[in-house]
């Protein structure tokens, strides 16, 4: 019984000293009490799992329909990519470039078509194991 406890304990005590401070937008200055803390981690963790979900489906039928590993492997490379663009756009001097044409393109069709591109490499996993699904029915037919 003591045990559990115990482990449980090992689990919050790296939350203590990571503390995340994007929930309330502190910015590391004012630390953030152990509930707010916990509470961002949880958030964290949600958002990983439901990035996870289309690879913990591709996992689930990787030896029944034989897939191949380079279809996971490519949309993790670029939605990777697509937030190190966005992270380092200023380093990058994209930035100079997105000036010249923010009269001509609106900020929002931009968000719009880099969301509409990491929702289909979100979901292409999914989307390749129903193909391949679809192509043995039809190949048992």
């Amino acid at each position: 019984m003591k045990i559990k406890y115990l482990n449980v304990f090992w689990l919050i005590i790296p939350m203590l000293f990571l503390q995340p401070s994007f929930a309330c937008a502190c910015g590391g200055e004012y630390p953030l009490s152990l509930t707010d803390q916990i509470l961002t981690w949880i958030v964290k963790l949600v958002f990983l799992l439901i990035y996870l979900i289309p690879t913990f489906f591709f996992v689930k039928f990787y030896k029944v329909f034989s897939l191949k590993i380079i279809h996971i492997i490519i949309p993790h490379v670029f939605l990777f990519l697509m937030i190190w663009l966005l992270n380092n756009t200023v380093n990058l001097g994209l930035m100079k470039i997105y000036d010249q044409i923010r009269d001509i393109v609106s900020p929002l069709l931009v968000v719009s078509i880099v969301g509409i591109v990491g929702i289909f490499l979100w979901f292409y996993p999914i989307i390749y194991i129903l193909q391949m699904k679809l192509k043995r029915t039809t190949l048992k037919v």
